[in-house]
């Protein structure tokens, strides 16, 4: 359940993002439909320079963030507990650094995807 928790936070947040980069962006080539069917990281190359532009560096950095620890949940893989039960863990490309996935990862993803949710609420005005 908390996999898809923080699968589902994250998306929504990818959304805000594109609408509130599409809504403060007038000359951009990109529309919705395009920007929706890009990789995370992709529409983060595309909207970064409209957020630091508008100072909120925050945004930028969070997202970043978020973006490279979901990736860790998506290219995660499941493993076996020496008492049988079953954990999933990732290993990190560029580090080779290997942990596990646990509650406690999935619980501070989910509230700092609400951090986000937060600062693009701010970027939008309301």
């Amino acid at each position: 359940m908390l996999i898809g928790t923080a699968l589902v936070v994250f998306n929504a947040n990818v959304q805000f993002l594109i609408e509130n980069f599409l809504s403060n962006e007038a000359n951009t080539e990109e529309n919705w439909w395009t920007l929706m069917e890009s990789e995370a990281g992709s529409i983060f190359g595309k909207t970064k320079e409209n957020f630091v532009r508008k100072n909120h560096q925050d945004i930028v950095d969070l997202f970043n963030g978020l973006k490279n620890r979901r990736n860790r949940i998506i290219h995660s893989f499941q493993f076996s507990h020496e008492d049988s039960s079953q954990g999933i863990a990732t290993l990190v490309r560029k580090t080779h650094e290997q942990f596990e996935i646990d509650e406690t990862y999935l619980l501070t993803f989910i509230r700092d995807n609400g951090k986000l949710n937060d600062l693009l609420h701010e970027f939008r005005g309301y």
